[in-house]
């Protein structure tokens, strides 16, 4: 019965967490799902451990992720049998990365019961195991703790550490909360009051450091959102419809410094397109704009195609897209006996190589990044601190009107934050947005809708302590903190009995 308990609570800890995220965002959700976790993670052994992080992971990704199924059924035409069987193995892959935090914790701690498991080890291994995340099997990112706390003062870690330094503030709140469910003597409850207030006084005296200055003047925008669904994106019948479109909202924008389309705004290759480009670069250096706009390229005499962002006008050149969506962009090798029942187009591009030459605006060189690279920090900050601004294209159509495309725009502005740097993107069906250096959201254009966002972005220069250092520094601190009760006994102790030894 204990035990049914304890998945009980692990599992609705896990569903109620993704409350946190966007559309909702009541941020404080997920740091009291994680002490639940973290106070089941106390006690047991090695396998209750991996058991109630699984089962708090099955209900994480599993609520947080309940847009997969739509993509797969309703855009990949995916047939529902196995487009759901797929949903449930990924999300099944995903909780074991919860699962062995689990592990983790009890192997190392076996035994203890103090103040070491919920204050060292179990923020140390969540974080550590939210990182492998973002990187085994090409990595998925989504839903990492710290994206719950954009409008947070933990917000204020991003520029010094990254999204991680963010979720590590998470875990070590829901960590001391996981203490105060316990008895604890009034000199551990006062130290446990001291390290929330210091987990949350110092990043908001970060958040309002200048980690970044103006860099030359301001550039004046547009992004345009043509919200073409996804259905008729790639339908033979549409593309001049849609070509039609586009241009002509692109065309009224010519003149302001920079003009941004969306991911494969143009549902055709390049060379197919190329006398529209050309027409469209003319008039684009008569009035000294540039036109970015997303396009799959196939280079003359070159194996294969790229998703790709075309610069066109004042200036020139292109961004191949270098991280790419596994099932979506390309399959697996191990996967493409299910190409004849995927009826996803464009569905074998190649990544872009891992260094290109920068596109540049005015005299600014862009950080580009297309669609879900901007998911991961590192590659998505990868031309800083030589990039004034951040850009990003996408096409979030796949998502429908799920939580998706709302939890999309909060990556796009944790970049910023990270950065210190401006960042404006264009989504095909939305949702467009503003955001400055500090990751606030300055103007959007919303899901659904179709138009054009006028704005002016100030670049930036210099870099944040995360752009000169990287993840490195956390994540030794974090396995530090992991292996730490190893090597030594805790000075705090925790005594169920009151009691202390002679």
């Amino acid at each position: 019965m204990r035990l049914l308990i304890e998945m009980a609570l692990a599992l609705a800890a896990g569903i109620l967490s993704t409350a946190g995220f966007a559309p909702l965002g009541w941020w404080p959700v997920p740091i009291l799902g994680l002490a639940v976790l973290f106070h089941l993670w106390r006690q047991g052994g090695p396998g209750s451990g991996l058991v109630s992080g699984l089962v708090f992971g099955l209900g994480f990704f599993g609520a947080g992720l309940q847009w997969i199924p739509e993509s797969l059924h309703g855009f990949a035409s995916l047939p529902a049998g196995p487009a759901w069987l797929f949903t449930g193995l990924f999300i099944l892959l995903l909780a074991l990365f919860p699962a062995a935090s689990g592990l983790a914790v009890r192997l190392l701690c076996r035994g203890r019961r103090d103040l070491s498991v919920p204050l060292l080890c179990a923020p140390a291994a969540f974080v550590l195991t939210e990182w492998l995340r973002g990187w085994v099997l090409t990595g998925f990112p989504w839903l990492s703790l710290g994206y719950s706390q954009l409008d947070t003062p933990l917000a204020g870690l991003a520029p010094l550490a990254g999204i991680h330094a963010v979720s590590l503030g998470v875990a070590l709140t829901a960590g001391v909360i996981a203490t105060n469910l316990s008895w604890l003597s009034f000199r551990q409850r006062l130290l446990s009051l001291l390290i929330v207030l210091l987990v949350w006084f110092v990043p908001a005296l970060l958040r309002i450091h200048e980690w970044t200055h103006p860099l030359s003047g301001p550039l004046t925008i547009s992004l345009v959102q043509g919200n073409i669904p996804q259905r008729l994106k790639w339908a033979p019948a549409q593309r001049l419809a849609t070509e039609d479109l586009y241009m002509d909202l692109a065309e009224a924008e010519l003149g302001r410094d920079l003009v941004i389309l969306p991911e494969t705004a143009l549902p055709e290759f390049a060379s197919q397109a190329r006398p529209l480009l050309d027409a469209l670069a003319e008039e684009a250096r008569k009035k000294n704009s540039t036109l970015l706009l997303g396009i799959p390229l196939d280079p003359p005499g070159g194996k294969g195609y790229y998703n790709a962002a075309l610069a066109l006008g004042a200036s020139s050149g292109s961004y191949r897209k270098r991280h790419l969506v596994p099932f979506g962009e390309y399959l697996p090798a191990p996967f493409r006996a299910l190409r004849p029942w995927l009826e996803t187009p464009m569905s074998a591009f190649r990544p872009g190589a891992r260094h290109q030459p920068p596109i540049r605006v005015a005299g600014v060189a862009l950080a580009v990044s297309i669609c879900y690279e901007d998911a991961f920090s590192p590659e998505a900050l990868d031309g800083l601190p030589g990039a004034g601004l951040l850009v990003n294209l996408s096409n979030d159509g796949w998502f429908g009107r799920s939580t998706a495309p709302y939890q999309h725009l909060d990556i796009a502005r944790m970049r910023a934050l990270e950065a210190g740097r401006p960042l404006v993107r264009a989504a095909n069906t939305g949702i467009s947005a503003i955001i400055d250096y500090r990751g606030h959201l300055i103007d959007q254009l919303g899901l659904g809708r179709r138009g054009v966002l006028h704005g002016v972005v100030q670049p930036r220069r210099g870099a944040t302590p995360y752009v000169r250092l990287g993840q490195a520094p956390l994540l030794g601190l974090c396995l530090l903190a992991l292996l730490a009760p190893r090597s030594r006994r805790p000075r705090l102790r925790h005594y169920p009995s009151g009691a202390r030894p002679l």
